[in-house]
Protein backbone atom coordinates (compact mmCIF):
# COMPACT_ATOMS: atom_id res chain seq x y z
CA UNK A 1 0.00 0.00 0.00
CA UNK A 2 1.26 3.50 -0.86
CA UNK A 3 1.80 5.95 1.98
CA UNK A 4 1.59 9.70 1.52
CA UNK A 5 5.33 10.32 1.95
CA UNK A 6 6.52 7.35 -0.07
CA UNK A 7 8.17 7.43 -3.45
CA UNK A 8 5.47 6.17 -5.79
CA UNK A 9 6.63 4.20 -8.81
CA UNK A 10 4.49 3.17 -11.77
CA UNK A 11 6.05 1.89 -14.98
CA UNK A 12 8.72 4.48 -15.83
CA UNK A 13 7.22 7.22 -13.65
CA UNK A 14 8.57 7.98 -10.19
CA UNK A 15 6.74 10.46 -7.97
CA UNK A 16 8.04 11.69 -4.66
CA UNK A 17 4.92 12.68 -2.77
CA UNK A 18 6.95 14.37 -0.04
CA UNK A 19 8.43 16.66 -2.71
CA UNK A 20 4.92 17.41 -3.96
CA UNK A 21 3.73 18.41 -0.50
CA UNK A 22 6.83 20.55 0.03
CA UNK A 23 6.45 22.26 -3.36
CA UNK A 24 2.81 23.13 -2.58
CA UNK A 25 3.61 24.63 0.81
CA UNK A 26 6.65 26.55 -0.45
CA UNK A 27 4.76 28.10 -3.35
CA UNK A 28 6.75 26.41 -6.14
CA UNK A 29 3.61 26.30 -8.25
CA UNK A 30 4.88 24.97 -11.58
CA UNK A 31 6.90 22.24 -9.86
CA UNK A 32 3.87 21.16 -7.83
CA UNK A 33 1.59 21.35 -10.91
CA UNK A 34 4.01 19.24 -12.95
CA UNK A 35 4.02 16.50 -10.29
CA UNK A 36 0.19 16.62 -10.12
CA UNK A 37 -0.04 16.19 -13.90
CA UNK A 38 2.35 13.23 -13.83
CA UNK A 39 0.37 11.75 -10.92
CA UNK A 40 -2.89 12.15 -12.86
CA UNK A 41 -1.38 10.50 -15.95
CA UNK A 42 -0.35 7.52 -13.83
CA UNK A 43 -4.00 7.17 -12.77
CA UNK A 44 -5.21 7.52 -16.37
CA UNK A 45 -3.02 4.62 -17.47
CA UNK A 46 -3.66 2.36 -14.51
CA UNK A 47 -5.30 -0.78 -15.89
CA UNK A 48 -4.64 -3.67 -13.52
CA UNK A 49 -8.23 -4.68 -12.83
CA UNK A 50 -7.09 -7.16 -10.19
CA UNK A 51 -5.75 -4.34 -7.99
CA UNK A 52 -8.80 -2.16 -7.54
CA UNK A 53 -8.01 -1.53 -3.85
CA UNK A 54 -4.64 -0.06 -4.78
CA UNK A 55 -6.25 1.99 -7.54
CA UNK A 56 -8.73 3.43 -5.03
CA UNK A 57 -5.94 4.28 -2.61
CA UNK A 58 -3.98 6.10 -5.34
CA UNK A 59 -7.06 8.14 -6.20
CA UNK A 60 -7.56 9.08 -2.53
CA UNK A 61 -3.99 10.38 -2.30
CA UNK A 62 -4.25 12.29 -5.58
CA UNK A 63 -7.51 13.99 -4.56
CA UNK A 64 -6.03 15.02 -1.21
CA UNK A 65 -3.00 16.64 -2.85
CA UNK A 66 -5.11 18.17 -5.61
CA UNK A 67 -7.43 19.87 -3.10
CA UNK A 68 -4.44 20.90 -1.01
CA UNK A 69 -2.71 22.57 -3.97
CA UNK A 70 -5.79 24.36 -5.27
CA UNK A 71 -6.67 25.59 -1.78
CA UNK A 72 -3.30 27.31 -1.34
CA UNK A 73 -3.64 31.00 -2.07
CA UNK A 74 -0.13 31.17 -3.51
CA UNK A 75 -0.64 28.25 -5.89
CA UNK A 76 -0.54 30.00 -9.27
CA UNK A 77 0.96 27.78 -11.99
CA UNK A 78 1.63 28.75 -15.59
CA UNK A 79 -1.22 29.05 -18.07
CA UNK A 80 -0.79 25.62 -19.70
CA UNK A 81 -1.18 23.95 -16.30
CA UNK A 82 -4.36 25.92 -15.60
CA UNK A 83 -5.81 24.85 -18.95
CA UNK A 84 -4.92 21.24 -18.20
CA UNK A 85 -6.71 21.32 -14.84
CA UNK A 86 -9.80 22.79 -16.50
CA UNK A 87 -9.84 19.98 -19.07
CA UNK A 88 -9.55 17.19 -16.49
CA UNK A 89 -12.25 18.61 -14.19
CA UNK A 90 -14.77 15.96 -15.24
CA UNK A 91 -12.43 13.00 -14.75
CA UNK A 92 -11.33 14.27 -11.33
CA UNK A 93 -15.00 14.61 -10.38
CA UNK A 94 -15.59 11.03 -11.60
CA UNK A 95 -12.80 9.83 -9.33
CA UNK A 96 -14.34 11.64 -6.36
CA UNK A 97 -17.79 10.20 -7.02
CA UNK A 98 -16.38 6.72 -7.62
CA UNK A 99 -14.59 6.70 -4.27
CA UNK A 100 -17.19 8.29 -2.02
CA UNK A 101 -20.37 8.93 -4.00
CA UNK A 102 -19.74 12.58 -3.18
CA UNK A 103 -18.88 15.77 -5.08
CA UNK A 104 -16.70 18.84 -4.54
CA UNK A 105 -19.45 21.13 -3.21
CA UNK A 106 -17.65 21.77 0.09
CA UNK A 107 -14.42 22.64 -1.76
CA UNK A 108 -16.32 24.95 -4.10
CA UNK A 109 -18.00 26.80 -1.23
CA UNK A 110 -14.61 27.43 0.35
CA UNK A 111 -12.97 28.56 -2.89
CA UNK A 112 -15.84 30.95 -3.64
CA UNK A 113 -15.71 32.28 -0.07
CA UNK A 114 -11.98 32.95 -0.45
CA UNK A 115 -12.46 34.74 -3.80
CA UNK A 116 -10.20 32.18 -5.47
CA UNK A 117 -9.27 32.53 -9.16
CA UNK A 118 -11.90 31.34 -11.61
CA UNK A 119 -9.78 28.49 -13.00
CA UNK A 120 -9.63 26.92 -9.53
CA UNK A 121 -13.40 27.14 -9.05
CA UNK A 122 -14.14 25.68 -12.48
CA UNK A 123 -11.57 22.92 -11.98
CA UNK A 124 -13.79 21.53 -9.21
CA UNK A 125 -17.11 22.16 -10.91
CA UNK A 126 -18.80 19.34 -12.82
CA UNK A 127 -22.18 17.80 -13.49
CA UNK A 128 -22.05 16.19 -10.04
CA UNK A 129 -22.21 19.50 -8.17
CA UNK A 130 -25.36 20.99 -6.69
CA UNK A 131 -23.78 24.46 -6.49
CA UNK A 132 -25.07 26.76 -9.23
CA UNK A 133 -22.66 29.07 -11.01
CA UNK A 134 -23.69 32.16 -13.05
CA UNK A 135 -22.55 30.93 -16.47
CA UNK A 136 -23.58 34.08 -18.33
CA UNK A 137 -21.65 36.36 -16.02
CA UNK A 138 -18.57 34.13 -15.94
CA UNK A 139 -18.46 33.70 -19.73
CA UNK A 140 -18.47 37.47 -20.20
CA UNK A 141 -15.72 38.07 -17.64
CA UNK A 142 -13.32 35.29 -18.67
CA UNK A 143 -14.46 33.95 -22.03
CA UNK A 144 -11.44 31.84 -22.98
CA UNK A 145 -11.01 30.20 -19.57
CA UNK A 146 -14.73 29.53 -19.40
CA UNK A 147 -14.76 28.10 -22.93
CA UNK A 148 -11.99 25.59 -22.21
CA UNK A 149 -13.91 24.33 -19.20
CA UNK A 150 -17.40 24.57 -20.75
CA UNK A 151 -16.71 22.21 -23.65
CA UNK A 152 -15.29 19.66 -21.21
CA UNK A 153 -18.40 20.10 -19.08
CA UNK A 154 -20.72 19.59 -22.06
CA UNK A 155 -18.91 16.42 -23.12
CA UNK A 156 -19.91 14.77 -19.84
CA UNK A 157 -23.62 15.37 -20.27
CA UNK A 158 -24.57 11.95 -21.63
CA UNK A 159 -21.73 9.99 -20.13
CA UNK A 160 -23.15 6.79 -18.74
CA UNK A 161 -21.76 7.75 -15.33
CA UNK A 162 -23.43 11.14 -15.13
CA UNK A 163 -26.74 10.99 -17.01
CA UNK A 164 -28.79 10.82 -13.81
CA UNK A 165 -27.12 14.02 -12.58
CA UNK A 166 -27.35 15.88 -15.85
CA UNK A 167 -31.08 15.32 -16.30
CA UNK A 168 -31.77 17.88 -13.57
CA UNK A 169 -29.91 20.63 -15.50
CA UNK A 170 -30.60 19.38 -19.03
CA UNK A 171 -33.04 21.94 -20.42
CA UNK A 172 -31.37 24.96 -18.84
CA UNK A 173 -28.01 24.27 -20.49
CA UNK A 174 -29.21 23.88 -24.08
CA UNK A 175 -31.76 26.68 -23.84
CA UNK A 176 -29.11 29.16 -22.70
CA UNK A 177 -25.83 28.30 -24.42
CA UNK A 178 -23.31 31.09 -23.71
CA UNK A 179 -21.88 33.53 -26.23
CA UNK A 180 -18.27 32.41 -26.70
CA UNK A 181 -15.41 33.91 -28.68
CA UNK A 182 -13.10 30.92 -28.30
CA UNK A 183 -13.57 27.28 -29.32
CA UNK A 184 -11.83 24.68 -27.20
CA UNK A 185 -10.09 21.71 -28.83
CA UNK A 186 -12.65 19.46 -27.09
CA UNK A 187 -15.57 20.99 -29.02
CA UNK A 188 -15.59 18.25 -31.67
CA UNK A 189 -16.26 15.54 -29.07
CA UNK A 190 -19.82 16.62 -28.36
CA UNK A 191 -20.37 17.56 -32.03
CA UNK A 192 -19.77 13.89 -32.78
CA UNK A 193 -21.47 12.33 -29.74
CA UNK A 194 -24.68 14.34 -29.78
CA UNK A 195 -25.78 12.61 -33.00
CA UNK A 196 -25.94 9.38 -31.01
CA UNK A 197 -27.36 10.72 -27.79
CA UNK A 198 -29.71 13.59 -28.35
CA UNK A 199 -31.36 14.33 -31.69
CA UNK A 200 -33.70 16.74 -29.90
CA UNK A 201 -30.87 19.13 -29.01
CA UNK A 202 -28.48 18.20 -31.83
CA UNK A 203 -29.73 20.99 -34.10
CA UNK A 204 -29.58 23.58 -31.28
CA UNK A 205 -26.03 22.65 -30.31
CA UNK A 206 -24.63 22.42 -33.84
CA UNK A 207 -26.17 25.73 -34.93
CA UNK A 208 -24.65 27.35 -31.85
CA UNK A 209 -21.22 25.81 -32.43
CA UNK A 210 -21.20 26.65 -36.16
CA UNK A 211 -22.05 30.24 -35.31
CA UNK A 212 -19.27 30.34 -32.71
CA UNK A 213 -16.74 28.81 -35.11
CA UNK A 214 -17.58 31.30 -37.87
CA UNK A 215 -17.17 34.16 -35.39
CA UNK A 216 -13.74 33.16 -34.10
CA UNK A 217 -12.24 31.19 -37.01
CA UNK A 218 -9.22 32.71 -38.76
CA UNK A 219 -10.53 31.09 -41.96
CA UNK A 220 -13.48 33.50 -42.02
CA UNK A 221 -11.19 36.28 -43.26
CA UNK A 222 -10.07 34.31 -46.33
CA UNK A 223 -11.57 34.82 -49.82
CA UNK A 224 -14.58 32.62 -50.49
CA UNK A 225 -14.38 30.24 -53.45
CA UNK A 226 -17.87 30.42 -54.94
CA UNK A 227 -17.40 30.41 -58.71
CA UNK A 228 -17.22 27.09 -60.57
CA UNK A 229 -14.71 27.67 -63.37
CA UNK A 230 -14.65 25.76 -66.69
CA UNK A 231 -12.10 22.97 -66.53
CA UNK A 232 -11.42 19.85 -68.60
CA UNK A 233 -10.89 17.58 -65.58
CA UNK A 234 -12.44 18.51 -62.24
CA UNK A 235 -10.53 18.55 -58.94
CA UNK A 236 -12.15 17.16 -55.81
CA UNK A 237 -10.73 17.26 -52.29
CA UNK A 238 -11.66 14.66 -49.67
CA UNK A 239 -11.39 16.03 -46.14
CA UNK A 240 -10.77 13.17 -43.69
CA UNK A 241 -8.26 12.16 -41.03
CA UNK A 242 -9.62 8.61 -40.99
CA UNK A 243 -8.34 7.27 -44.30
CA UNK A 244 -6.92 3.92 -43.24
CA UNK A 245 -8.33 0.41 -43.76
CA UNK A 246 -9.23 -0.20 -40.11
CA UNK A 247 -11.58 2.77 -39.96
CA UNK A 248 -15.26 2.59 -40.89
CA UNK A 249 -15.04 5.78 -42.98
CA UNK A 250 -12.41 4.21 -45.21
CA UNK A 251 -14.25 0.87 -45.43
CA UNK A 252 -17.57 2.43 -46.39
CA UNK A 253 -16.19 5.04 -48.79
CA UNK A 254 -13.19 3.54 -50.56
CA UNK A 255 -15.02 1.83 -53.45
CA UNK A 256 -17.06 4.97 -54.17
CA UNK A 257 -14.00 7.22 -54.24
CA UNK A 258 -12.03 4.68 -56.24
CA UNK A 259 -14.66 4.91 -58.98
CA UNK A 260 -14.55 8.72 -58.86
CA UNK A 261 -10.77 8.69 -59.28
CA UNK A 262 -11.22 7.36 -62.81
CA UNK A 263 -12.80 10.61 -64.03
CA UNK A 264 -11.73 13.23 -61.44
CA UNK A 265 -8.48 14.27 -59.81
CA UNK A 266 -8.80 13.47 -56.11
CA UNK A 267 -6.77 15.02 -53.31
CA UNK A 268 -6.80 14.30 -49.59
CA UNK A 269 -6.96 17.03 -46.92
CA UNK A 270 -5.94 15.75 -43.50
CA UNK A 271 -4.30 16.91 -40.30
CA UNK A 272 -1.39 14.49 -40.45
CA UNK A 273 -1.06 12.67 -43.75
CA UNK A 274 2.15 10.91 -42.70
CA UNK A 275 0.19 8.64 -40.38
CA UNK A 276 -2.37 7.61 -42.98
CA UNK A 277 -2.31 4.63 -45.31
CA UNK A 278 -3.34 4.06 -48.92
CA UNK A 279 -3.07 7.73 -49.90
CA UNK A 280 -1.22 6.83 -53.08
CA UNK A 281 -3.92 4.46 -54.34
CA UNK A 282 -6.54 6.93 -55.53
CA UNK A 283 -5.23 10.42 -54.66
CA UNK A 284 -3.13 12.68 -56.86
CA UNK A 285 -1.73 14.34 -53.75
CA UNK A 286 -2.42 15.41 -50.19
CA UNK A 287 -2.59 18.64 -48.17
CA UNK A 288 -1.96 18.86 -44.46
CA UNK A 289 -4.16 21.27 -42.54
CA UNK A 290 -4.00 21.91 -38.80
CA UNK A 291 -5.38 24.76 -36.75
CA UNK A 292 -1.96 25.23 -35.17
CA UNK A 293 -0.49 26.01 -38.60
CA UNK A 294 -3.64 27.06 -40.42
CA UNK A 295 -2.03 29.68 -42.72
CA UNK A 296 0.12 27.17 -44.60
CA UNK A 297 -2.66 24.62 -44.98
CA UNK A 298 -5.31 27.16 -45.99
CA UNK A 299 -2.96 28.70 -48.59
CA UNK A 300 -2.33 25.25 -50.12
CA UNK A 301 -6.07 24.53 -50.33
CA UNK A 302 -6.75 27.88 -52.00
CA UNK A 303 -3.87 27.35 -54.45
CA UNK A 304 -5.35 24.05 -55.62
CA UNK A 305 -8.59 25.84 -56.51
CA UNK A 306 -10.83 22.82 -55.93
CA UNK A 307 -14.17 22.46 -57.69
CA UNK A 308 -15.63 20.45 -54.85
CA UNK A 309 -14.76 19.37 -51.29
CA UNK A 310 -16.28 16.23 -49.85
CA UNK A 311 -16.49 15.84 -46.04
CA UNK A 312 -17.27 12.22 -45.02
CA UNK A 313 -16.70 12.64 -41.26
CA UNK A 314 -17.36 16.17 -40.01
CA UNK A 315 -16.91 16.28 -36.26
CA UNK A 316 -14.33 13.54 -35.81
CA UNK A 317 -11.71 16.23 -35.27
CA UNK A 318 -11.84 19.98 -34.73
CA UNK A 319 -10.20 20.79 -38.07
CA UNK A 320 -13.09 19.22 -39.98
CA UNK A 321 -15.58 21.55 -38.24
CA UNK A 322 -13.53 24.66 -39.00
CA UNK A 323 -13.03 23.63 -42.64
CA UNK A 324 -16.74 22.81 -43.03
CA UNK A 325 -17.54 26.34 -41.83
CA UNK A 326 -15.28 27.91 -44.45
CA UNK A 327 -15.81 28.22 -48.22
CA UNK A 328 -12.86 26.63 -50.02
CA UNK A 329 -14.82 25.32 -53.03
CA UNK A 330 -17.96 26.30 -54.98
CA UNK A 331 -19.52 22.92 -54.10
CA UNK A 332 -19.15 21.43 -50.63
CA UNK A 333 -20.96 18.27 -49.61
CA UNK A 334 -21.17 15.44 -47.14
CA UNK A 335 -22.52 11.91 -47.12
CA UNK A 336 -22.36 8.62 -45.24
CA UNK A 337 -19.27 8.30 -43.11
CA UNK A 338 -20.33 10.05 -39.97
CA UNK A 339 -23.90 10.43 -41.20
CA UNK A 340 -25.42 13.48 -39.54
CA UNK A 341 -26.35 16.95 -40.73
CA UNK A 342 -24.04 19.83 -39.84
CA UNK A 343 -27.02 22.11 -39.13
CA UNK A 344 -25.56 25.32 -40.40
CA UNK A 345 -22.02 24.79 -41.70
CA UNK A 346 -21.00 25.77 -45.25
CA UNK A 347 -22.16 22.44 -46.69
CA UNK A 348 -24.41 22.68 -49.76
CA UNK A 349 -25.52 19.09 -50.37
CA UNK A 350 -26.04 15.87 -48.50
CA UNK A 351 -25.67 12.83 -50.75
CA UNK A 352 -27.89 10.00 -49.56
CA UNK A 353 -29.33 6.75 -50.85
CA UNK A 354 -32.94 6.38 -51.98
CA UNK A 355 -33.41 3.23 -49.93
CA UNK A 356 -31.39 4.45 -46.94
CA UNK A 357 -33.54 7.51 -46.16
CA UNK A 358 -37.07 7.77 -44.84
CA UNK A 359 -38.59 10.15 -47.38
CA UNK A 360 -41.44 11.10 -45.05
CA UNK A 361 -39.07 12.35 -42.34
CA UNK A 362 -35.83 13.36 -44.04
CA UNK A 363 -36.99 16.89 -44.92
CA UNK A 364 -36.52 17.95 -41.30
CA UNK A 365 -33.27 16.10 -40.71
CA UNK A 366 -30.83 18.09 -42.85
CA UNK A 367 -29.91 21.73 -43.23
CA UNK A 368 -28.20 20.77 -46.49
CA UNK A 369 -30.04 20.06 -49.74
CA UNK A 370 -30.64 16.30 -49.76
CA UNK A 371 -29.72 14.52 -53.00
CA UNK A 372 -30.83 10.88 -53.13
CA UNK A 373 -29.09 8.43 -55.45
CA UNK A 374 -30.19 4.90 -56.33
CA UNK A 375 -28.04 2.18 -54.82
CA UNK A 376 -26.06 4.44 -52.48
CA UNK A 377 -25.44 3.29 -48.92
CA UNK A 378 -22.69 2.11 -46.61
CA UNK A 379 -20.64 -0.78 -47.96
CA UNK A 380 -20.27 -3.41 -45.23
CA UNK A 381 -17.04 -5.25 -44.63
CA UNK A 382 -16.90 -8.62 -42.91
CA UNK A 383 -13.90 -9.75 -40.84
CA UNK A 384 -12.03 -12.79 -42.07
CA UNK A 385 -12.41 -14.66 -38.80
CA UNK A 386 -13.61 -18.17 -37.97
CA UNK A 387 -14.72 -19.02 -34.44
CA UNK A 388 -12.03 -21.21 -32.86
CA UNK A 389 -13.19 -21.55 -29.26
CA UNK A 390 -15.79 -24.14 -28.21
CA UNK A 391 -19.21 -22.93 -27.15
CA UNK A 392 -19.85 -22.42 -23.44
CA UNK A 393 -21.69 -25.29 -21.77
CA UNK A 394 -23.28 -23.47 -18.84
CA UNK A 395 -26.60 -22.70 -20.57
CA UNK A 396 -25.77 -18.98 -20.44
CA UNK A 397 -26.34 -16.57 -23.32
CA UNK A 398 -23.09 -14.66 -23.94
CA UNK A 399 -23.32 -11.30 -25.67
CA UNK A 400 -20.12 -9.57 -26.75
CA UNK A 401 -20.41 -5.77 -26.67
CA UNK A 402 -17.66 -4.39 -28.88
CA UNK A 403 -18.46 -0.74 -28.28
CA UNK A 404 -16.48 2.45 -28.37
CA UNK A 405 -16.87 4.96 -25.57
CA UNK A 406 -19.77 6.77 -27.25
CA UNK A 407 -21.99 3.73 -26.93
CA UNK A 408 -21.86 3.53 -23.13
CA UNK A 409 -24.86 5.66 -22.28
CA UNK A 410 -27.99 5.38 -20.17
CA UNK A 411 -30.32 4.53 -23.07
CA UNK A 412 -28.25 1.62 -24.28
CA UNK A 413 -27.91 0.25 -20.74
CA UNK A 414 -31.70 0.40 -20.46
CA UNK A 415 -31.85 -1.85 -23.55
CA UNK A 416 -29.51 -4.36 -21.91
CA UNK A 417 -31.64 -4.33 -18.77
CA UNK A 418 -34.66 -5.11 -20.95
CA UNK A 419 -32.82 -8.05 -22.54
CA UNK A 420 -32.16 -9.47 -19.06
CA UNK A 421 -35.79 -8.94 -18.06
CA UNK A 422 -37.21 -10.72 -21.12
CA UNK A 423 -34.79 -13.64 -21.20
CA UNK A 424 -35.54 -16.83 -19.26
CA UNK A 425 -31.90 -17.99 -19.39
CA UNK A 426 -29.01 -16.24 -17.71
CA UNK A 427 -27.38 -13.50 -19.81
CA UNK A 428 -23.71 -12.55 -19.58
CA UNK A 429 -22.43 -9.38 -21.25
CA UNK A 430 -18.76 -9.23 -22.21
CA UNK A 431 -17.67 -5.65 -22.80
CA UNK A 432 -14.76 -4.59 -25.00
CA UNK A 433 -14.54 -0.77 -24.73
CA UNK A 434 -11.14 -0.54 -26.42
CA UNK A 435 -8.99 2.57 -26.49
CA UNK A 436 -11.90 5.03 -26.55
CA UNK A 437 -12.37 4.52 -22.79
CA UNK A 438 -9.43 5.70 -20.69
CA UNK A 439 -7.82 2.76 -18.93
CA UNK A 440 -8.52 4.07 -15.43
CA UNK A 441 -12.18 4.60 -16.27
CA UNK A 442 -12.54 0.87 -16.79
CA UNK A 443 -12.68 0.49 -13.00
CA UNK A 444 -15.45 3.06 -12.71
CA UNK A 445 -17.32 1.70 -15.72
CA UNK A 446 -17.17 -1.87 -14.43
CA UNK A 447 -18.61 -0.82 -11.08
CA UNK A 448 -21.41 1.11 -12.77
CA UNK A 449 -22.25 -1.74 -15.18
CA UNK A 450 -22.39 -4.23 -12.33
CA UNK A 451 -24.72 -1.96 -10.37
CA UNK A 452 -27.05 -1.52 -13.36
CA UNK A 453 -26.97 -5.01 -14.86
CA UNK A 454 -26.08 -7.19 -11.89
CA UNK A 455 -22.63 -8.45 -10.99
CA UNK A 456 -23.34 -11.96 -12.35
CA UNK A 457 -24.36 -10.53 -15.73
CA UNK A 458 -21.12 -8.63 -16.36
CA UNK A 459 -17.93 -10.38 -17.35
CA UNK A 460 -14.52 -8.67 -16.91
CA UNK A 461 -13.98 -5.72 -19.21
CA UNK A 462 -11.19 -5.92 -21.74
CA UNK A 463 -9.59 -2.56 -22.53
CA UNK A 464 -6.93 -2.95 -25.19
Amino acid sequence: MIEKNDVFKADTTELNLADLRQAIYEGRSDEAADILVKFFNVILNYDDLDKEEEFQHIIDIFIEFYISAMSEKEFNPSRHFKEYFLKISFMVACFMNYRSGDNFDSVLHQLIKNNSPLYKILSFYSIYNSVNLPFDKISQQANEIFSIWFFSYLCSYEDVLTSRYFSQKYDAIFSNLPDLSFVSEDAHILYFLISYYDTQNEKIFKEWLNKTVKKCSPLSSLPRKEELKPRQRRKIAICSQNWFPRHSVYRSQFLYLESLAEIYDLYLICKDCNNLESIENIFKGSIEFSLENWQEGAHAILEHDFDMIYFPDIGLNLESIFLANARFAPIQLSSYGHPASTWGAEIDYWIGGQLAENLEKCSGQYSERLVLLPGLGAIPSFPAYACQNPEEEDNCIYINCLWGGAKYNSRLLACLQEIIRRTTRKVCFRFFPGGTIKKCKTFILRKHLQEKLGEDNVRPLHNG
